[in-house]
Formats: structure tokens, C-alpha cells, sequence
């Protein structure tokens, strides 16, 4: 027991570092920039008019029916929604914003080592998650104000919270319940992200020969709302 406990301490230590690590990385080398593609500022005047009471798709934007790939006449409510109260607080302040992504960002990358803890060894879920947070493609993230990092967050915590449901056999009304809300943001935020459910599905299929009755009621509840 005190073995365990030890080791248990031991790994919370170096998880700290390296996320501690990581977090000074990406503060270190922040610089309040952001590129002049047309997708933020669409999410960010969707966030204003949500803040200020208005018509969320209410934004002058002008949509080419000749060219439609450019983007639609507005984006799903669940990143506007996110962005919202940091609007609120702070106007239209890049800086605000792009710390507010950093963090979304290290949060997730704790979902992630938790994902990675259920699946592999100690030492290999801490190399995992240092190579994950130091990768050059995922930092670059961190100076766009786009949906992708808290898609990304949400997808993860819906993983981990149906892992440990199965874990621990845990399929009461409050497991479905989370499951439902996190399966629905995912959807809030990009329209594909129903694709949780269907990756719900399809692992009960390939695990179980058959659907459980938390995944028929977490589909139930998600394609409710």
C-alpha cells in the first residue's frame, strides 16, 4: 500500500513538471498576434453579439453561393459561446483571447495524459504527453483563436469519461447524464463531432458483439437535445 501510494506521488510529481513545463513554453514564446484569415473574426463577432444580447449569426457576412467553401453564413454557437464571457470581460482584447486558448489547450493536454494513462505504462503516458505538448504543430495552435483546440478538449473528455465509465461499470442516470452534455457540446461546437456517438457505437460492437444501455441512452439523450 505504501508502495503504491508512493508511486502514485512519484508520477503526480512528474506530471506537474512536465506540464509545468509545457505551460512555461507556450507563456514563454506567447505573443499577442493573430493571423488575418477570416474564421476568428467570425467566431469573435458571433461571441460579441451573443455577449451583447444580439442575433448570434447577425454578423454583416456576406455569403457567395459561387463560392461557398470560404465559409458558412455562421459557425455552430458552442466556441462563440466559449468565447463569450472572455468578450464580456474583456472587449476585444487578442491578448485575453489567445491566453484563454493557452488554457483550453493545457487542459486538454491533462485529458489527454489521463487517456493515455488508462491505455500505457507510467513512464510511456509522461513521454507521451511531453512529446504531445512540445509537438511544433499542436503549439502552433496556441496563437489562433479557432475552434479546433476546444473541439479537440471535448472530444478527449468524452473518451475519458466513457473509459472510466466502462472501468468502473458505473452506468447510472449521472454517467449517461455526463456523457449526453459532453457528447452535445461536441456537436455545439463542430457539427461533425456527432461522429463521438458513432465511435460509441462502433466500440460496442467491436467489444461487446452488442449496444450496452448506457450508449443506447447517452445516443437517446444526445440526439434529444
Amino acid at each position: 500500500m505504501k508502495r503504491k501510494l508512493a508511486v502514485s506521488r512519484l508520477e503526480w510529481i512528474f506530471f506537474a513538471l512536465i506540464i509545468g513545463f509545457i505551460a512555461l513554453i507556450y507563456f514563454a514564446t506567447f505573443y499577442p498576434d493573430q493571423g488575418w484569415g477570416d474564421d476568428f473574426a467570425q467566431y469573435l463577432h458571433q461571441a460579441s453579439n451573443l455577449a451583447s444580447g444580439k442575433d448570434m449569426a447577425d454578423t454583416g457576412y456576406i455569403y457567395s453561393r459561387y463560392t461557398p467553401v470560404l465559409g458558412p453564413r455562421a459557425y455552430p454557437p458552442g466556441f462563440p459561446l466559449l468565447l463569450a464571457p472572455i468578450y464580456s470581460i474583456w472587449g476585444l482584447d487578442m491578448t485575453a483571447f489567445q491566453v484563454y486558448m493557452i488554457v483550453l489547450q493545457l487542459i486538454a493536454l491533462v485529458l489527454i495524459y489521463l487517456l493515455y494513462r488508462a491505455e500505457v505504462t507510467l513512464p510511456t503516458a509522461l513521454i507521451l504527453l511531453l512529446m504531445m505538448g512540445l509537438s511544433p504543430y499542436l503549439i502552433s495552435f496556441k496563437r489562433d483563436i479557432m475552434s479546433d483546440v476546444p473541439f479537440m478538449l471535448f472530444c478527449i473528455a468524452f473518451l475519458v469519461w466513457v473509459e472510466r465509465v466502462y472501468r468502473q461499470q458505473r452506468f447510472d442516470r449521472w454517467a449517461v447524464l455526463v456523457a449526453v452534455i459532453l457528447a452535445f457540446i461536441c456537436y455545439l461546437i463542430r457539427t461533425i463531432g456527432f461522429v463521438v456517438l458513432g465511435a460509441l457505437l462502433v466500440s460496442d460492437l467491436l467489444r461487446r458483439r452488442s449496444i450496452t444501455r448506457f450508449t443506447l441512452f447517452t445516443l437517446a439523450g444526445t440526439v434529444g437535445l
